[in-house]
């Protein structure tokens, strides 16, 4: 903190100093003292102060590998020094930027605020020393302005009032039991805003099994709520249900044709024709999984096609086979498919070289 109001974007030799205070010494210190709340064994410890130039507030994060393997993703607690020195927060935070595949992009202010509300309605607070005011003074437009965004819950530690150890190790071990209250939230609830639907961490699963044992596979696939191929198919069954009923009172014709075609249900009404995709989820319906044939099949078709999704399903895992009901209904149609909406989950790889060393 007495370093911060030295802050340089070049690596000086205050900033030097607080590199090694950040990526070494607090998290030695944590990993030494800390031990009795799990860290060094189920959370790691990590510090960063830089990617490229040094950044106006840096922090030390504690975090489960599997639930949260990046700064990026998932929720953890991290110390966020504020840029002036004055403060420095313990806090219970998600990461506040994805990674779109070519560069970093903050979440929009919509997506931090479903995060926000999400995590403080999962958790119960302590005490009253926790606040859900965060000021880190950082320069607008800098990573550490997006910070605080994402910060669900933080105790605030003045820079003239530090506690002693026995307190900050204290405090530690309560945001810590805060955490792992969040990480069994997430793992039983669907709608946690911003994850990938489970039907896509369902495709990346299975795409992972046959991709081979010349890739390098991860351990987990995301985190949290998952589900079975068993129960995909009742979340299925029950949003062409849906669908269905909400055609037929619109007063369609409906024939369901997704076991034969590139789509689920064709739809007639007098001298109209009307080609139906049907996506079934659990989450709350943010993203859905198209093949290649159905996207071809809807942009030929357009404007006379349509998509109706089914969010927010119930899934009940009690029956055998597991049974599903409610949902939310979204219909577009028509509907035209952006490129920039697409995102590929693989590809077939063919190049000449090993067509070749086939024969």
């Amino acid at each position: 903190m007495d370093l911060q109001p030295d802050w340089s974007v070049e690596n000086t030799e205050e900033m030097q100093m607080r590199g090694i205070l950040i990526r070494r010494e607090v998290p030695d210190w944590l990993a030494e003292n800390a031990a009795t709340h799990g860290v060094g064994t189920r959370y790691a410890v990590r510090g960063q102060d830089a990617v490229g130039r040094k950044s106006q507030v840096p922090w030390v994060r504690i975090f489960d590998p599997d639930l949260s393997p990046r700064p990026t993703e998932g929720w953890y607690v991290v110390y966020l020094f504020a840029g002036d020195g004055n403060r420095c927060y313990l806090s219970l935070s998600h990461g506040s930027f994805t990674w779109d595949g070519s560069a970093f992009r903050a979440r929009s202010a919509e997506e931090a605020r479903l995060l926000r509300e999400w995590a403080r309605a999962s958790i119960s607070l302590p005490g009253p020393r926790f606040t859900f005011d965060v000021d880190l003074a950082a320069r607008s437009g800098t990573a550490g302005a997006s910070y605080a965004g994402t910060v669900a819950v933080a105790i605030e530690y003045e820079r003239s009032a530090i506690p002693p150890n026995e307190v900050l190790l204290s405090d530690l071990g309560e945001m810590l039991g805060l955490l792992d209250q969040i990480y069994r939230a997430d793992a039983s609830d669907p709608t946690v805003p911003g994850r990938e639907p489970a039907e896509v961490l369902l495709a990346k699963e299975q795409i992972a099994s046959v991709s081979g044992p010349m890739l390098t596979q991860p351990a987990r696939l995301g985190q949290g709520f998952r589900i079975s191929k068993a129960e995909q198919r009742a979340v299925e069954l029950r949003a062409v249900a849906v669908a269905i009923d909400m055609l037929t009172a619109a007063g369609w014709s409906v024939r369901d044709v997704g076991a034969t075609e590139s789509y689920d249900l064709d739809c007639r009404r007098g001298e109209e024709h009307l080609w139906v995709e049907v996506k079934g989820t659990t989450s709350l319906g943010e993203a859905v999984i198209l093949t290649k044939n159905e996207v071809a099949l809807h942009r030929e078709k357009h404007p006379h096609n349509a998509l109706v999704v089914v969010s927010q399903i119930n899934l009940d895992r009690t029956l055998d086979p597991p049974g599903a009901s409610g949902g939310r209904l979204t219909v577009i149609s028509p509907w035209s498919i952006e490129d920039d909406a697409l995102s590929p989950l693989a590809y077939t790889y063919a190049p000449a070289e090993l067509r070749r060393s086939a024969l």
